[in-house]
């Protein structure tokens, strides 16, 4: 055997043994060394640190964000949260609805979005934050005939305090907005 055939044979088999650990999420290295290090920088160049979770039973469920804003005559007009002109905007808009399968921080991308909401309506005095979930069924319950739906899964309201300087503390409110709504003043806009 030829010492090239035999280097590309064990460099195929070495490769492999990556892919294999990664997909079944199991970590052979960890950076600890500068020998682990180079195999994390080889699977993060190669691709071979993929979990291939493309092959997964189930689809993480898709977040859209609907906006219903009240202007002090008591005028409502709604807006859709992907605002998106280009391809990268509705990527960065994916990620963070994205950010609402961690509760801690529904609260806080809830606020951003207000103040961004009232930044661009000056006019508004109220804006209600309704997010959805699109629930993705499995490939055999799709087969049985269930099928994708939107269910709520956060709803919120903001107002604008004319009067304050400061915006009240931060809270994380429930699902169904049942207490006063946080105010957020024009100084934190």
């Amino acid at each position: 055997m030829k010492l090239r055939y035999a280097f590309f044979t064990v460099a195929a088999i070495f490769h492999l043994i990556l892919v294999a650990s990664s997909a079944a999420h199991v970590r052979l290295f960890t950076p600890d060394s500068p020998i682990d290090t180079a195999v994390d920088h080889y699977g993060s160049l190669s691709g071979s640190d993929n979990s291939y979770a493309f092959f997964a039973p189930g689809v993480a469920p898709e977040f859209r964000v609907t906006f219903t804003l009240t202007d002090s005559d008591g005028n409502t007009w709604e807006e859709s949260g992907n605002q998106g002109a280009t391809r990268e905007a509705e990527l960065r808009y994916d990620s963070m609805t994205s950010m609402f399968t961690f509760r801690k921080l529904r609260g806080r991308i809830a606020a951003s979005w207000a103040a961004t909401m009232f930044g661009k309506h000056p006019n508004a005095e109220r804006v209600e934050v309704a997010v959805e979930a699109q629930d993705m069924p499995t490939m055999e319950a799709y087969r049985d005939g269930y099928r994708p739906e939107w269910s709520p899964v956060y709803t919120t309201a903001f107002t604008r305090n004319q009067a304050s300087d400061k915006a009240e503390s931060a809270r994380e409110p429930a699902v169904e907005e049942t207490e006063p709504a946080p105010q957020l003043a024009d100084s934190d806009l």
